[in-house]
């Protein structure tokens, strides 16, 4: 199980109300020398904060204070509240914090199990908030 499988799940198992974009970017400057781009961002139709913006970590067990700085500035930007670091391994340490009314935790897509049971052990990880 790779990150464009994770990617794939995600983007066609979300519940209703919701949809997803994936690679988006934000430009920092006029010249667009500084780019953030998200894996993928599940947007709340009815309700554009209660969105989420999901980044995949290359570290396995837990993310780098980069990736974390990374998300929190993407959601700032894009003003939506929730950041998931989303993490393709068998065991993580899971940190969860809230800064400045956006919440950051990490969550992890088991890749030892099967796709679907993964799956749905993060989507349901995900949406209990």
């Amino acid at each position: 199980m790779n990150k464009n499988d994770v990617k794939k799940w995600i983007s066609t198992n979300i519940p209703r109300g919701f949809i997803t974009e994936n690679d988006n970017e934000i430009s920092l400057d006029e010249n667009s020398k500084f780019i953030l781009k998200s894996d993928i961002e599940i947007i709340d139709e009815s309700f554009r904060e209660n969105s989420y913006v999901l980044i995949f970590s290359n570290e396995e067990l837990k993310p780098t204070l980069e990736e974390i700085n990374y998300l929190f500035t993407f959601c700032k930007l894009k003003k939506v509240r929730r950041g998931i670091i989303v993490q393709i391994s068998e065991k993580i340490e899971e940190f969860d914090f809230s800064l400045d009314g956006i919440h950051i935790r990490n969550i992890i897509f088991d890749k030892k199990e099967d796709i679907q049971e993964a799956g749905n052990e993060f989507s349901d990880e995900l949406f209990d908030e």
